[in-house]
């Protein structure tokens, strides 16, 4: 198929059967514009493309805005989530298209693998587990963790196929038990530093993806009544940049005698290390650079003030060099057993990682060695998920305590039986996965917004980075060219600039999120709130109707200010409305976003739980670049091999000296390939 004409291939033809060494039966998958739905869809949108149907009037409408809304009530302290989606430009027509058109594509089978088999991927990639879901499964005898559930997690394995009841669940139990021992050894002040000081501080070096899930927990969670007082006079911080600049703004203020470096090496996650690439990788490389000056930091503040209780007698007669050399090696041991702890994916991977590119390549595998606590963890997890794994559970748990973490893995649960069980005209997820698709592939609406009341932009772009990872693809799982574009988040919170260009830009669809509960817990009501969900209420309302001229003529507005007042409203947007922000809450709410992302790669027939290869090509360039920039400042040897523009700013960077003399904590690049002695080209 071309890019500007429809495929015409039957289910039958374009379809094929997904094998994995994980499921034990095939996926027979389709794309959208292989049924004929699709078509249906193109043209229940022109109404709404040339403007002929207006939200001002559909909104007007009870019997549609009542058919377009879901609720989902909670086991858990009965708990309401709302779905309003009336102000969406959509009828009750229209959404039975989507739901036919999510039949079509084998909607429900796709799910039902998802679920019980844990894998969904494309034919000649990667088989990527899809396990989010699993992490989160209640655990028998977690009594905190499986209150108030679902009668159906009586027996946790439920329907999951061996593979998964067999290793995968034993494993996430194993990870639970030892993050809940550090965790307590750490809190109740048993695992102290060098100096005796409780562990207070926790200092997280890891990539950028695997961040986002986590800090995301952290910002919403610190205003919570319950999660505050867990973490009174703790601090979390994260270091994920290869900017030296992060490292030292993240511990410029935290003592070392009570800071705890937690790295994470997750390496299979969002990477092809399995692929046999060999290719520098900027995340990889921010977490060696970071873990190498956590350690230099730790070190070089505690090594002086550490006492070591060790036999040195073999050192008698020795030079006072060799005494020095093996009670510093021994102070470093115990800095490192104290105040450094590692989760990885695999430490026999570790050497052959690509940090192989440099000389130093054993680095991250020698400091695995050398740290007394390692948290090893299954190498099926996506980075951009797993905050559900040891990865994330071990520093919030650190930070607010098993307790908490453990509601934030009810409340996701609680959600997860909701998307698999739910009708789909009640699962808010899918109802949310089909708008979203209705917006972008048949509206053509290039860009989406989530805007949360009560949450911070840290949720916004942790949605934003979940989505384009998964969704920002150019091709099917059958390798065909996409005949319309895919993820279309935008991560920006609510302010004024975004409304805006909201009113009176390009046309963003929106999801209001709001709370009924301010996390204060005030009584009586706080006033602050209903005001913050005065504006939650009203900007929905604001982007259907928009305001007249006629209404700006009746408001005695001056002629030539109406122009500019007017608003042309007919802007779609969703609200979503939960009891609260707590950690079981924020759980629920995090779940739906997951699940949203997954419905919409279903219906888009893409691969959502791949590897993310978008970024390769410019970690390659940047390797080679970084080559040059080492040739050139050794041999003095001019920039070669690039194109005008980028030799040009190379040169200009190589002249500039710097006022300030920096050491840099990792030694020099050698190249993998015998190249005659200068760097290697692009191509």
């Amino acid at each position: 198929s071309s890019s500007n004409t429809k495929s015409t291939a039957t289910p039958t033809e374009s379809s094929y059967s997904t094998y994995s060494p994980y499921n034990s039966r095939p996926l027979t998958a389709f794309k959208s514009t292989d049924v004929p739905q699709f078509d249906a869809l193109r043209d229940a949108a022109i109404p709404f493309v040339r403007s002929e149907l207006h939200l001002r009037n559909l909104c007007n409408d009870s019997t549609r805005c009542l058919a377009l809304r879901a609720t989902y009530v909670s086991d858990n302290d009965f708990r309401r989530i709302i779905l309003d989606y009336s102000r969406q430009q959509v009828t009750g027509e229209i959404m039975e298209l989507l739901f036919d058109l999510a039949d079509a594509v084998g909607f429900a089978t796709r799910q039902k693998v998802m679920q019980e088999e844990g894998v969904v991927s494309a034919p000649g990639s990667s088989t990527t587990p899809v396990l989010q879901h699993i992490l989160r499964m209640p655990m028998k005898g977690d009594v905190e963790f499986t209150a108030g559930l679902h009668a159906a997690d009586n027996d946790s394995t439920n329907n999951c196929n061996p593979w998964i009841n067999q290793e995968i669940l034993p494993e996430v139990r194993k990870c639970r038990l030892m993050v809940e021992d550090f965790t307590n050894l750490v809190r109740s002040g048993q695992h102290v530093g060098v100096t005796g000081k409780p562990l207070r501080n926790v200092l997280v070096v890891s990539d950028s993806v695997s961040r986002y899930g986590t800090e995301c927990v952290y910002d919403a969670l610190q205003r919570d009544v319950t999660a505050k007082r867990a973490a009174q006079g703790r601090v979390l911080r994260f270091c994920t940049n290869v900017n030296p600049v992060e490292f030292e703004t993240q511990v410029h203020d935290l003592d070392p005698s009570e800071t705890l470096v937690v790295v994470i090496l997750n390496q299979h996650a969002d990477t092809n290390i399995h692929s046999g690439r060999n290719e520098d990788d900027g995340e990889e490389l921010a977490v060696l650079y970071n873990a190498r000056s956590a350690e230099k930091w730790l070190i070089q503040n505690l090594t002086a003030v550490t006492d070591v209780d060790a036999d040195f007698s073999d050192t008698v007669g020795s030079p006072q060099s060799s005494f020095e050399l093996k009670r510093d090696l021994e102070r470093e041991k115990l800095v490192l057993s104290k105040h450094m702890v590692a989760v990885t994916s695999s430490r026999s991977k570790l050497t052959t990682s690509r940090a192989n590119n440099y000389n130093d390549s054993n680095y991250l595998a020698s400091l695995v060695e050398r740290i007394e606590h390692v948290f090893d963890i299954g190498d099926y997890i996506l980075n951009r998920f797993a905050v559900w794994s040891v990865i994330g559970l071990l520093p919030l748990s650190l930070q607010f305590s098993t307790v908490v973490t453990n509601q934030l893995l009810a409340g996701a649960h609680d959600l997860d039986h909701h998307f698999f069980q739910s009708p789909l005209r009640d699962n808010i997820p899918v109802l949310l996965g089909l708008l979203g698709v209705w917006n972008s592939t048949f509206l053509g609406y290039g860009v989406r917004a989530v805007l949360p009341y009560g949450l911070s932009n840290k949720f916004a772009a942790w949605v934003g980075q979940m989505d384009m990872e998964s969704n920002g693809k150019h091709v099917a799982m059958d390798g065909e060219p996409l005949l319309h574009y895919s993820s279309a988040e935008i991560t920006i919170c609510a302010n004024p600039a975004i409304y805006q260009i909201l009113h009176q830009g390009r046309v963003i669809p929106t999801d209001f999120v709001g709370f009924m509960e301010s996390q204060l817990q005030q009584q009586p009501k706080s006033i602050q709130h209903d005001r913050l969900m005065s504006h939650f209420f009203a900007q929905p309302d604001a982007l259907a109707y928009g305001i007249t001229m006629t209404e700006l003529v009746q408001e005695s507005v001056p002629e030539e200010l109406r122009p500019h007042k007017y608003l042309s409203g007919n802007r779609p947007s969703s609200s979503l409305l939960l009891s609260k922000l707590d950690a079981f809450g924020l759980g629920q709410l995090m779940a739906i976003y997951e699940h949203r992302t997954a419905v919409q790669g279903f219906l888009w027939g893409i691969s959502s739980f791949d590897h993310t290869h978008g970024s390769e090509l410019a970690n390659k360039m940047s390797q080679q670049i970084h080559y040059q920039l080492h040739y050139t400042r050794t041999t003095g040897a001019s920039v070669q091999g690039f194109n005008p523009s980028t030799s040009t700013l190379l040169e200009e960077y190589l002249k500039h000296e710097s006022t300030t003399t920096t050491t840099t904590t990792l030694s020099s690049p050698t190249p993998t390939t015998n190249h005659g002695g200068g760097p290697i080209p692009y191509s």
